[in-house]
């Protein structure tokens, strides 16, 4: 697998980055929002054309300090607008929009006292925002939708259930392709802590847009140091069975990845000795993608075809596809993004990936199709053959 950086550290060298936590695309343009760990410089919006990427600066997020998260919502192509969520300049909740036309805009969120807007999901019409507790007297993490996000009393707080006594909810996903369903992973308010039943890690399934939950894993999949979900991905892998993957955080026995099967069965699906937590999860081409953060031993990305075993990308590559300049290691993958569009040759597939350096600033690097991609995309697409997309999960 052959990956290309698309962007010098920092992605401006004149003014670097520290990391780039959230990616979009919209039409042909790639959005990143990123922030300086090191400076007082508000987070910033860049964009670059797909498949060309000539970086610049669209916007100075002057009111947010560290973005987190992004989705493109309504409109399509070029017309859908850009929004973004992570923490103010005032340590809460924000939550911004960027359009072409109307510049950007700080939003009303519907709640108080939230730290951070953890993860955004667009289904249909509706935006879908998770709001981290900012503090131990706040409420707890909050799951809200609308269809009017620039109306802060057209918020509806959906899935009290799924957060009750929890700090965070990490992240929020589609549970698979052409359904309006909603997968979401939480964690406790103590990672790390002795288990109670009920209080550890847990993912839910959430239908109809998120109106009726089910909890689907319970107290860190049985094990009491596992105390939060950082990542959860859905994926039909090679024999076209769909399976839902939840990354963890344990502190004791090290994070590692579970997959789910019928009847609420749960089997870990170890992927590194040194099992740093998951940042980033995407599917790209009959793969599902995971990328490691926080591992000060250099992080890895791994990808699997089956989802019953991992291989390192990049592993046979000269010394390793995301080494930086002067021996540079990565620090943590984040904003791990398919994208695909319509080119004069056909539809055009990329993946992109924003790499963190100790002391260097993050870089993008993106890869495209290669033969083996090709092929397992056919076999992949074929497997689908007689499968209902709107077929619900066995759980």
């Amino acid at each position: 697998m052959a990956w290309t950086s698309v962007s010098p550290h920092g992605i401006s060298a004149a003014e670097g980055l520290d990391d780039v936590p959230a990616m979009s695309a919209a039409g042909n343009t790639l959005f990143a929002a990123g922030y300086d760990t090191g400076s007082e410089r508000a987070a910033e919006l860049w964009a670059a054309s797909i498949g060309d990427e000539h970086w610049r600066l669209v916007h100075r997020i002057s009111g947010m300090r560290r973005p987190e998260s992004m989705a493109v919502h309504g409109g399509t192509g070029e017309s859908g607008t850009v929004y973004v969520g992570g923490t103010g300049l005032d340590n809460s909740a924000l939550l911004v929009r960027f359009h072409k036309i109307h510049g950007v805009q700080s939003l009303a969120l519907p709640i108080r006292g939230g730290r951070t807007v953890t993860s955004l999901l667009t289904i249909g019409s509706y935006l879908f925002a998770a709001i981290d507790r900012g503090d131990a007297d706040a409420v707890d993490a909050t799951i809200w939708r609308t269809s009017r996000p620039s109306d802060s009393g057209a918020w509806l707080r959906i899935g009290s259930e799924v957060s009750v006594g929890r700090a965070h909810v990490h992240s929020i996903k589609l549970a698979r392709g052409g359904s309006n369903e909603v997968l979401a992973g939480t964690s406790r308010a103590t990672p790390g802590g002795t288990g109670v039943p009920g209080t550890g890690a847990e993912v839910w399934l959430g239908t109809d847009n998120g109106s009726r939950w089910e909890r689907i894993a319970t107290d860190g999949f049985g094990d009491a140091d596992t105390g939060a979900i950082t990542a959860i991905q859905s994926f039909r892998g090679f024999w076209g069975s769909s399976h839902m993957y939840a990354g963890t955080l344990n502190h004791r026995a090290g994070s590692t990845v579970y997959k789910h099967y019928p009847g609420n069965r749960w089997s870990a699906i170890p992927y590194d000795p040194e099992g740093a937590p998951i940042r980033s999860t995407a599917t790209f081409e009959g793969r599902l993608f995971i990328g490691e953060g926080n591992n000060a031993k250099g992080a890895k990305l791994f990808y699997t075809i089956n989802g019953d075993g991992w291989t390192q990308d990049g592993a046979f590559a000269r010394p390793y596809d995301f080494s930086g300049v002067g021996g540079e290691v990565p620090l943590a993958f984040h904003a791990l993004t398919p994208v695909y569009v319509s080119t004069a040759r056909g539809r055009q597939g990329f993946l992109y990936v924003a790499v963190q350096y100790v002391g260097a600033g993050v870089k993008i690097w993106r890869r495209t199709l290669d033969l083996w991609d090709s092929v397992m995309s056919s076999l992949v697409g074929a497997s689908d053959v007689g499968l209902p997309l709107t077929s619900r999960w066995r759980i």
